[in-house]
């Protein structure tokens, strides 16, 4: 049995073909265990298990990277551009770009599982100017507040009010901008010149929360009235009312012998607004004197304006203030007819009238 075995084992070191099927078969066989073992390590992750990638690029390219994310400021060597950052946390990043003569660049970006972010930053140049110049700036009210555009952008600085100077102001046209709380902003172009101060003076424009009534009447002089605040004499038509609260007012308007006027008036910030009356005369009234006999007889009143309304009245009695115009007089005693007259009544005239019942038998 052993030379068998041993014969067997002879034949595949002398067969060639024989050892080299053995050896493919055992290399496909370690394969696949290996696949089988490894190939759950390789498995994709869900984006947000990954990690991403922060390519970052500038112009000019050298600028010194600063790199803030979810897990504070990255700690490393120092790294300029172009470089991409690898194997970051998903989340959002913050990046800075210094360079010697450059304004310093910032970004925020997301950064996604399984991505690369790509950030391109233009760095700005510094300005230095060839020749510089003063401004001087000044307002009316002071203490305005100053913003100044020079050609090299925004001034950037602590918040300066008037009056005040700027020093080393490149050549050039400048743009000064003013603002005060209750006046309107202001703004000009100035131009600097090298060695020169340039001067700035503005008188601010307050803004308007009130208005004015310009009244008129006629005939005039009659007395005004606003919301029920009288002047009297120290103020009549015509006039102004000066600073006046915007929104919806009351005025009121008197004068002897006139009807008393009342009109409504709407005023608008910075507006003057014009109301003009035309007053009514009141007019004169006369009286009338009624009498009867025998006396006692009630009396009934109908003027141009409708029946007399008040307590009850037996003549002989005398109505005053009847409006002028034709009046109608209805007597009436137990015993006798009703009698009706009518009577034209005048300004300042007493008219008189007078009945006389006519005695009834008795039936």
């Amino acid at each position: 049995m052993k030379q068998k075995e041993d014969k067997g084992e002879n034949s595949l070191a002398k067969n060639p073909v024989l050892k080299k099927g053995f050896l493919v078969v055992a290399l496909v066989t370690a394969i696949l265990l290996f696949a089988a073992f490894v190939a759950p390590l390789n498995a994709v992750l869900p984006p947000h298990h990954q990690k991403g990638s922060i390519a970052v690029y500038s112009s000019p390219s050298g600028a010194t990277i600063g790199l803030d994310g979810p897990d504070g400021a990255f700690v490393g060597p120092t790294i300029a551009t172009p470089h991409t950052f690898t194997a970051l946390e998903p989340g959002l990043y913050t990046i800075t770009l210094s360079l010697a003569g450059f304004y310093d660049w910032t970004k925020t970006v997301q950064v996604t599982g399984g991505r690369t972010t790509n950030v391109h930053a233009t760095l700005t140049p510094h300005y230095t100017p060839k020749a510089t110049g003063t401004i001087s700036v000044d307002s009316v009210p002071p203490g305005a507040t100053i913003e100044l555009i020079t050609p090299a952008g925004l001034f950037v600085g602590p918040t300066v009010t008037t009056p005040y100077t700027f020093d080393n102001v490149g050549t050039g046209t400048s743009t000064i901008k003013l603002s005060l709380a209750g006046y309107h902003d202001w703004s000009t172009n100035v131009v600097v010149t090298e060695g020169g101060t340039s001067y700035v003076k503005a008188t601010l424009i307050p803004i308007h929360t009130t208005g004015s009534i310009y009244v008129t009447t006629s005939p005039s002089g009659a007395y005004i009235g606003l919301d029920g605040q009288w002047w009297g004499m120290y103020r009549t038509t015509p006039d102004v009312i000066a600073d006046v609260a915007q929104g919806h007012h009351t005025l009121e308007l008197s004068l002897d012998g006139y009807q008393d006027k009342r009109t409504s008036v709407e005023v608008s910030p910075g507006e003057t607004e014009y109301v003009h009356v035309t007053l009514i005369p009141i007019q004169a009234t006369g009286a009338i004197e009624v009498t009867s006999d025998p006396s006692g007889a009630t009396i009934s009143l109908k003027t141009p304006h409708g029946v007399f309304v008040g307590p009850s009245v037996k003549t002989p009695h005398t109505f005053t203030r009847v409006e002028p115009g034709i009046c109608t007089v209805t007597l009436s005693l137990e015993g006798y007819p009703d009698w009706t007259t009518d009577v034209t009544v005048r300004p300042g005239e007493t008219e008189y009238v007078h009945k006389t019942f006519d005695w009834l038998p008795a039936p």
